[in-house]
């Protein structure tokens, strides 16, 4: 049986039984390390006397969320059951060493986040199929009016750079970012059509051998639920994109629900996947980075977002942030994953212009490119 921790204690009260059952001689707990120690008691209640329990969970995602902060000294106690059995019962984990999601430059990220080194991908080589070439001068036909253009919007989504980013100064944004909302909705429409339905080079988890990529495009429906993701921290950045998307999409028979199923915050896209993520960060304003930079620099959150990707990951960051230093020194090392991310891992790197459509003009927005290898 399937179920929520809610609905297995609805089966064991169910006509007015009992709410702790001898039901299950076995019980898996997956998604632990978001499930707090509360709300694991409603399922460990139908474990028979002599049942085995599995918890199955990631301590470097983004643990329960709770209205306040655990007493100092009991976060173990209210926390993740994940961390309830590793820190008060010293139950030692059996470490993942395979990753079937993600292609290998995008598993080697996960390494910096502190993932032991033994894990590998086990399709290393996948890559985003494009099935019908991107323009390289001019834009293509029926392009927006309102959406700037550039070739080199087609660098960011190069299937030769699993992993990128554009880093740029700006200074002004604090919960949204125009610039930013403008450059999902390009990227997202060069890719529609485009985009195969299945990643190349991806094997078989039976077989191991490689599964042949049709070359045939996503269907609309397809490209917003496995094709393409974005992620944003605030939801004011994910409001203004899903607009910005439905602008774009609406003509081309999207509907809104797909588009706003398909940008999310982080916490919301914890535990999906996508063949594609692209990543706004938003903020650039230096004191509004300053007031969330707990929220904005934490490490699980970061992983999170990168780790949703199948072969290709963007990410649109602002100099400010990922120049941020804070005062305390745990959300200092937090931050070092996005640091690492944008100044090492993406380690090639070359001046990059890129621009949006305002009332005003067209504004450009120099930054940097950078990319794995």
């Amino acid at each position: 049986m399937g179920a929520t921790p809610e609905q297995t204690h609805n089966l064991l009260v169910t006509g007015n039984g009992a709410a702790r059952q001898e039901f299950f001689d076995c019980i898996i707990l997956d998604e632990a390390s978001q499930v707090d120690v509360a709300h694991s008691i409603l399922p460990f209640a139908s474990l028979a006397a002599d049942g085995v329990v599995v918890v199955a969970g990631d301590p470097k995602q983004l643990p329960p969320i709770h209205q306040a902060k655990a007493p100092v000294g009991l976060e173990a106690m209210v926390g993740s059951i994940y961390s309830f059995f590793g820190q008060l019962h010293q139950v030692q984990p059996a470490i993942l060493e395979e990753n079937y999601r993600s292609s290998r430059e995008i598993v080697e990220l996960a390494h910096e986040a502190g993932y032991d080194r033994s894990l590998t991908s086990y399709s290393p080589d996948m890559r985003i199929d494009v099935v019908s070439p991107f323009p390289t001068m001019q834009s293509p036909t029926g392009w927006p009016q309102t959406l700037f253009w550039t070739p080199e919007w087609v660098s960011l989504l190069d299937p030769d750079a699993p992993v990128s980013c554009f880093v740029y100064p700006e200074g002004r944004s604090s919960q949204w970012n125009p610039f930013e909302a403008d450059s999902v909705g390009a990227l997202t429409l060069l890719l529609y059509g485009r985009l195969g339905n299945r990643i190349e080079n991806e094997r078989d988890p039976g077989s191991g051998a490689v599964i042949p990529a049709p070359h045939t495009p996503y269907t609309m429906v397809e490209f917003w639920r496995s094709g393409i993701g974005i992620v944003t921290p605030h939801r004011a950045q994910q409001a203004l994109i899903v607009a910005r998307l439905q602008q774009v999409f609406g003509p081309l028979g999207a509907s809104s629900q797909l588009i706003r199923d398909a940008v999310d915050t982080v916490e919301r896209f914890q535990g999906q996947q996508r063949d594609v993520i692209i990543a706004s960060f938003a903020l650039g304003d230096q004191d509004a980075i300053q007031d969330e930079d707990e929220f904005l620099m934490s490490l699980n959150r970061f992983n999170v977002m990168a780790s949703r990707a199948r072969a290709k990951l963007i990410t649109l960051v602002t100099q400010e942030v990922v120049n941020h230093l804070s005062g305390e020194l745990d959300i200092l090392r937090q931050s070092r994953l996005l640091k690492v991310y944008v100044e090492s891992f993406c380690n090639n790197h070359r001046p990059m212009t890129l621009g949006q459509v305002t009332a005003n003009g067209v504004l450009q927005v120099e930054g940097i490119f950078k990319r794995r290898r």
